[in-house]
């Protein structure tokens, strides 16, 4: 998986999620996979597939499962943690995050289109 410092794509893209203290940003519709979303480390980056992101921010992942899931994805990624002084702790807190903004757009996206009541 890709990793690439001081990316154009993380200058140009939206976030839809940013920790702007810890430097992490989720940009949906990666560049190097059909869906999901790459994750800026600040000036570093790692593809993370949609599928993945439902076992890392499963309700009953641990933090250390969290961190056993990510040096499996990319063995980079403790590197890259470590140098911006990022713990496990405060990436798996930022996957529960996305996962429940993602949870509030789908429930947006169905409250927008109506109960099937009023069909």
């Amino acid at each position: 998986m890709p990793n690439q410092e001081n990316s154009p794509a993380q200058e140009e893209r939206t976030p839809f999620y940013e920790d702007r203290e810890l430097g992490i940003r989720f940009v949906k519709s990666p560049t190097d996979s059909p869906d999901g979303y790459d994750i800026f480390i600040r000036n570093n980056y790692i593809c993370l597939p949609s599928r993945c992101l439902d076992d890392l921010a499963h309700q009953n992942s641990s933090t250390e499962s969290v961190q056993r899931s990510l040096e499996a994805l990319n063995p980079l990624i403790p590197h890259f943690l470590s140098i911006n002084k990022i713990s496990y702790e405060q990436m798996h807190i930022a996957f529960l995050k996305v996962r429940l903004l993602q949870e509030k757009e789908f429930n947006d996206a169905i409250l927008a289109k109506g109960s099937f009541e009023d069909r």
